[in-house]
């Protein structure tokens, strides 16, 4: 009885197993040079195996980004992004909250991996597009869902922040801790800092 509990204990783990071999050997040896072969026998498994879960190495890194999205997203919606009394202060804690959670991002080999493998293969770049996309457009509406906003702003905002994390997250890449995307964070900190000043001068303080 111990022993059937163990397979299917087993059995249900496996995608994710299978999922995480994959993902370091894709980082090692690179998404081309990769085969199942490697990854079955990382995972002292049948190649056949990985075929009960996924149809093909486009499938299984599909599978892989969707969970590191999701996880990313559940990090990046834990506590509460501060209202502020503005619209205008509001986009800058939601921007601040995107700087630090790309910022996080440029040392992890899985996204350095993605990054440089979707600018040469167009299939992975569509995957990756697609997946971060829906991720982002369904955030923006949980975190702006109390937010006055008419619906071009929203339209307006969204593609601003949809653009700004993609290209903050190449940028942090390549060019790592002298990216000019640091400069952003100055800026945001910069207006913020002159929004203050302005509402202690509108106040009399």
């Amino acid at each position: 009885m111990a022993s059937r509990k163990n397979f299917v204990r087993n059995k249900e783990k496996r995608p994710q197993e299978i999922i995480d071999s994959a993902i370091k050997l894709f980082i090692k040896k690179g998404f081309e040079s990769t085969t199942f072969a490697d990854i079955a026998k990382d995972c002292n498994i049948a190649r056949s195996t990985i075929y009960l879960y996924f149809s093909d190495k486009h499938d299984l890194l599909e599978k892989a980004i969707i969970a590191r999205i999701s996880e990313n997203r559940a990090g990046f919606l834990e506590g509460s992004i501060d209202k502020g009394n503005s619209k205008q202060e509001f986009i800058q804690n939601v921007l601040e909250k995107v700087i630090a959670a790309v910022d996080h991002k440029k040392d992890d080999p899985f996204y350095v991996f993605l990054t440089f493998t979707a600018c040469k293969n167009k299939r992975i770049s569509e995957i990756l597009k697609k997946h971060v996309l829906d991720s982002i457009f369904d955030t923006w509406e949980i975190i702006c869902k109390d937010v006055n906003f008419t619906d071009d702003e929203k339209r307006m905002y969204i593609y601003l922040i949809f653009s700004l994390h993609f290209t903050s997250q190449v940028m942090n890449v390549i060019y790592k801790d002298n990216s000019p995307f640091i400069q952003l964070s100055d800026l945001v900190k910069i207006s913020r800092e002159q929004m203050n000043k302005d509402s202690h001068i509108k106040n009399g303080t």
